[in-house]
Parts: C-alpha cells; sequence; structure tokens
C-alpha cells in the first residue's frame, strides 16, 4: 500500500532546486521575519505546509491524490521540459515548442498560480464561509426536512467550517477554468532570460501578473503572467500589447514546430 504524503511543497520540487546554490540548500528572504536578513534553508523544509493538498475523506482520513496523482506527475514533466530549454539555450539553439508541449506548459502555468497560498488567501478571504454553510444547510433542511439539532451544530462549528473550506481549495487547485484556460490558450508563450550579471528569484507567489492598463482582464492583450524556473529563466505568456518585461530581460519567443 502507498503511503500517504503528509509535506507537501506550494512551490514545485523540481523548480526549487533549480535555486539552490548547493545540492538542497538556497538562500531564503522571510517576509515575516525580516530581522533574520537572508539564510542558507533546505528545500525540504520551505515553501511546505502539511496536507495542503490533501482533503478528509468521509472516514476521516486524508487522502493525498491531488498531490500524488497529478501535482507531483506535472512536476516531474515540466522539470524536464525546463531541462530540455535549457540545454537549447546553452547550446544556442531556437527553442520550439509542439503543439501538445505549448498547451501543457500553458496549463503548468496556471497550476502554478493556484498552488500559491498567496494566491488562495486573497481568492477565498472574499468569501464568507459562515453564510455560505448557512444556507446550504437551511437548504438542505427545506427540500429534504429537519437535521438533528447535535449534528447540526457540528456542522456549524469552527472546524467543520475550516474543513469545509480546506475541501473547497483543494478542490479548485484540482480543476482548471475552461474560461481562463481558453483565454491562456489564446496568449503567446515566451522564455525572458535573466540578463548577464543578474538572475532572477522564486517568491511564495511564483507566478508574476503583469499589466499594462487598468482594469485589465487575463487574454485582452494588456496582461502578462511569467513564472521564474530557474535562475536564469522565466516562462510566461502574454497578449498582443508591448511587452513591459522586454525593459529588463531579453525574450526568445517560442514558435511551434
Amino acid at each position: 500500500m502507498r503511503k500517504t504524503s503528509k509535506r507537501h511543497h506550494t512551490i514545485a520540487k523540481g523548480i526549487l532546486k533549480n535555486f539552490c546554490y548547493s545540492e538542497n540548500k538556497f538562500w531564503y528572504y522571510s517576509k515575516k521575519r525580516r530581522d533574520e536578513g537572508v539564510c542558507s534553508r533546505d528545500i525540504e523544509r520551505k515553501f511546505v505546509r502539511r496536507n495542503y493538498y490533501s482533503i478528509i475523506d468521509r472516514f476521516g482520513v486524508f487522502d493525498d491524490r491531488l498531490e500524488a496523482d497529478l501535482l507531483q506527475r506535472l512536476d516531474c514533466r515540466f522539470s524536464e521540459i525546463v531541462a530540455g530549454i535549457d540545454k537549447s539555450i546553452e547550446e544556442d539553439i531556437e527553442v520550439r515548442f509542439d503543439e501538445e508541449t505549448e498547451r501543457f506548459v500553458k496549463c503548468f502555468l496556471y497550476y502554478h498560480l493556484k498552488r500559491s497560498p498567496d494566491f488562495n488567501e486573497a481568492v477565498f478571504s472574499k468569501l464568507d464561509p459562515e453564510r455560505i454553510i448557512g444556507q446550504a444547510l437551511e437548504e438542505y433542511q427545506r427540500v429534504v426536512g429537519p437535521i438533528p439539532e447535535a449534528y447540526l451544530k457540528r456542522l456549524s462549528s469552527d472546524s467543520a467550517i475550516s474543513d469545509v473550506i480546506n475541501h473547497a481549495r483543494v478542490r479548485q487547485t484540482g480543476k482548471l477554468s475552461g474560461l481562463i484556460m481558453s483565454r491562456i490558450a489564446g496568449m503567446q508563450l515566451a522564455l525572458a532570460i535573466a540578463p548577464e550579471g543578474t538572475q532572477f528569484v522564486i517568491g511564495s507567489c511564483a507566478t508574476v501578473r503583469l499589466e499594462d492598463v487598468r482594469p485589465a482582464e487575463l487574454g485582452d492583450g494588456n496582461v502578462e503572467m511569467w513564472s521564474p524556473v530557474t535562475k536564469k529563466l522565466m516562462i510566461g505568456v502574454y497578449g498582443k500589447a508591448a511587452l513591459p518585461l522586454t525593459r529588463v530581460a531579453k525574450l526568445r519567443l517560442t514558435k511551434g514546430q
């Protein structure tokens, strides 16, 4: 029987390895503990949350299928693609993606964004779970019938509400919005190489969104999304508008075969 995983990386471990200076060690700066400055840390202990991609099933057992069956497989394939890009750049060969690989990379970037606790906390902070659960219970009782008082009290407890929020977060992480994916599909995929003498860093929210104008929506030509994947390489998508990023990085546009 497969052992259930507990320590889940909020940024793909394969990407974090690309920022290490020695084996699994990388330089780390905490927004919450700024007085510590920049310190050496191990990737096994940072950008990690316990059971972050697990839900509790009806038997009270952690179910980690999202982590084990999806995210780890996505991470492995993406790491292979990045290694291939690095090799092409090193040999000064034009990077080319076939249609299937381009779709996968765009899909991975979307998952990469949704995995970030910063992103999820921003999304779920706008919800009122107590109201939503209360309305659901009222609707259930109206259609099905009364719920025993003790059970109703348990469903309304802080722990139950926390479980519902966690379940919703994990479920939405594993699903791709058809609308968003259709917009990303229409955007151009590109690579950005750090200028000589500089390098990229990766943060807890690993995908950066840039806008030419506000308000702007994904796919309208005024929005870009970029994710650093190595110290010298970022991968992103952009629309038809001008690219602000070209001011600070050399771009290599990809072309289909």
